[in-house]
């Protein structure tokens, strides 16, 4: 029999954090709050200290337009913001800009900007030396940058080419299924972990080409070679399929002759065990199943709920065989994907389910500009609101772009709400990730549940232990100041263990100048603000050590560490959708320069000269 489990009172805010801990009483239909209890706290307490070993900055990175040409400026806006919270971080003083070129991941143009309360903006000088293709714009700092981080996130992809009119006319397609057998990479993702005997389960999959990109597939679910359930992807080469495993059956998947390799295992299944299944939703709570063999016995289960590393609330209650779960979603102050990690009685983590909240609150910018049209040169009065879910103003620091869509950039299917809210949350590329959060898509819920069912699926393998290993802390790579080291290369006798003194200066912009003091042994840093005194210009550092003294400076590149690190870091941009070439001779013509102007449709008349009427009539 399945007992309801609703959460009632018993809460006890724990920062920005609410606990909530409920008691099954076997036999009573009625529940009981208790006093939040100690496990509860410690399992709030695991979060913080896994938190604290993530980055605490994620950055968004908005360049003026898509597509650039050589010898013109790229200008960009940086947003910094706090990985939890999503308002702008006031940690880090120093952004460090790369422009990379993508096919070999190298930096062709560097640079380093001031942040101001969590935003920092600049340009890039494109050089003509340039060649045409994709570029990334890479951003770090102090607080986003690790050596222990697997992948770089703070990215952005943007085309630069020696003259625009290179630029072919594309437009997105859906996928197309190919008439010839493809070689794919096909993989199955149990719903919370683990597939266990006798109970029935979801069974993700996802399927995807060689190239990476989604592959449609269809096919049946074998047990002991006898089909038994037949099922299709219904979105990016992405579905799920329920049944019932079980022991000592052997299950395996089969697709359709379309593709090259058709028999698929799948995931060992578990004798006994327990499991978490979402088994409803709507605007006011998250429903979970959890389950567990009927030769385990009774024993209490935990349920913690995080968005971002800050716990929401957590659930407890008494499993015999099932149990229902009741979350209301009011406790998550925001949208994002949560986390629900289920605990057996030794606070072991037995499952965990992804599922994205809140999707409605999220703020509403409307543009309106005093007219239609506009003359070259003409001032546009542009008004801009902000509105939360609820209609309310809201305060926000806005970006705003303004260019002909034919620097649109189509192979870059990144914005500021896909990156912040997926990209730089699940690991691997995510295709097409504008589709999740465009409202014009019915199907957009049931999609993003079978990305977050795939590409969100881990199974647990941390203890305690993990949670205090050294290597799981955060390894800084730069840090705000610039540092170096300045040293008397003669009669240092008379010279060692005393300061020197650094001027830092520009001589050809103004007189100013600010002296920077080294420790006893010639260190020194140069802090953000100095590196602010010549925006977008050099700074010349000269010890003040006299002549006779041969000073000597060296400066420690940030940059030199940035490349060494990120040469063993994966980028895992987000793909775009399927591009097909267009051949149709009738797209407008891109324009050829800056100074070019479109003419609307011209019709020549003129006589033919003689020869050309004499050749018309042989042809005829």
């Amino acid at each position: 029999m399945i007992r309801p489990l609703k959460i009632h009172a018993g809460i006890k805010r724990y920062g920005n954090c609410f606990v909530l801990t409920v008691l099954l009483l076997t036999g009573v239909s009625s529940l009981f709050a208790q006093t939040p209890d100690p496990i509860s706290e410690k399992l709030a307490e695991q979060v913080k200290i896994l938190a604290k070993n993530n980055a605490p900055e994620l950055i968004y990175i908005q360049p003026s337009k898509g597509v650039y040409e050589t010898c013109e400026d790229l200008w960009f806006k940086a947003y910094l913001l706090d990985a939890q919270y999503f308002t702008p971080s006031l940690l880090s003083k120093t952004l460090y800009m790369q422009l990379l070129k993508e096919s070999t991941q190298k930096p062709v143009w560097q640079g380093k900007y001031e942040i101001n309360n969590g935003f920092a903006n600049g340009h890039v000088y494109l050089q003509d030396s340039l060649s045409d293709g994709n570029y990334l714009l890479m951003a770090s700092t102090q607080h986003s940058f690790f050596a222990n981080n697997e992948e770089l996130k703070a990215v952005r992809r943007i085309k630069i080419y020696k003259n625009i009119k290179t630029l072919s006319a594309s437009v997105p397609a859906a996928i197309q299924p190919s008439n010839g057998k493809r070689s794919i990479q096909f993989n199955t993702f149990p719903e919370g972990g683990n597939m266990v005997a006798s109970i029935r389960s979801k069974l993700a999959f996802k399927a995807v080409g060689t190239n990476g990109l989604p592959v449609e597939v269809e096919g049946v679910l074998l047990e002991d070679s006898i089909p038994t359930i037949k099922f299709k992807s219904s979105h990016a080469g992405m579905g799920n399929l329920s049944f019932t495993p079980l022991e000592g059956k052997q299950y395996r998947i089969r697709l359709s002759k379309s593709v090259a390799d058709t028999i698929f295992s799948l995931p060992q299944i578990m004798p006994q065990g327990i499991t978490l299944q979402l088994v409803k939703r709507d605007r006011e709570f998250v429903e979970f199943k959890v389950s567990q063999s009927k030769a385990l016995p009774q024993r209490t289960i935990y349920l913690r709920a995080q968005l971002r590393g800050v716990v929401c609330c957590m659930a407890s209650g008494v499993l015999n065989r099932e149990l229902t779960i009741k979350i209301p979603l009011k406790e998550f102050p925001y949208q994002g994907i949560a986390e629900f990690t289920l605990f057996d009685d030794k606070l072991l983590p037995a499952a965990e389910r992804l599922v994205y909240v809140n999707p409605e609150k999220r703020l509403t910018v409307e543009a309106h500009v005093d007219k239609d049209r506009y003359q070259t040169r003409e001032k546009v009065v542009l008004k801009i609101k902000v509105t939360d879910e609820n209609g309310q103003p809201v305060v926000a620091n806005l970006g705003v772009n303004v260019y002909d869509k034919l620097y649109r950039n189509a192979d870059d299917p990144q914005n500021i709400l896909t990156h912040c809210f997926l990209s730089s949350q699940l690991r691997g590329k995510i295709y097409d990730p504008a589709f999740y959060f465009d409202t014009k898509n019915k199907e957009r819920a049931e999609a993003l549940d079978l990305l977050l069912l795939t590409q969100g699926w881990r199974r647990y393998v941390w203890s305690e232990e993990a949670l205090h290993a050294d290597n799981n802390k955060n390894q800084y790579v730069v840090f705000d100041s610039i540092r170096g080291e300045v040293h008397a290369t003669k009669r240092t006798k008379h010279t060692k263990g005393i300061p020197q003194i650094v001027m830092a200066s520009n001589p050809g912009k103004n007189n100013q100048s600010d002296l920077i003091m080294s420790d006893s042994i010639g260190r020194f840093t140069v802090a953000p603000a100095q590196l602010n005194m010549f925006p977008g210009e050099y700074i010349y550092l000269k010890p003040l050590a006299p002549e006779t003294f041969k000073p000597h400076l060296t400066i420690t590149e940030p940059f030199d560490a940035i490349n060494e690190v990120a040469k063993v870091k994966e980028i895992n941009y987000p793909l775009p959708p399927v591009l097909i070439k267009k051949t149709d001779k009738t797209i407008d013509p891109p324009v050829e320069g800056h100074n070019s102007i479109k003419l609307t449709e011209v019709t020549v008349k003129a006589p033919l000269p003689r020869d050309c009427i004499a050749w018309a009539r042989q042809q005829r």
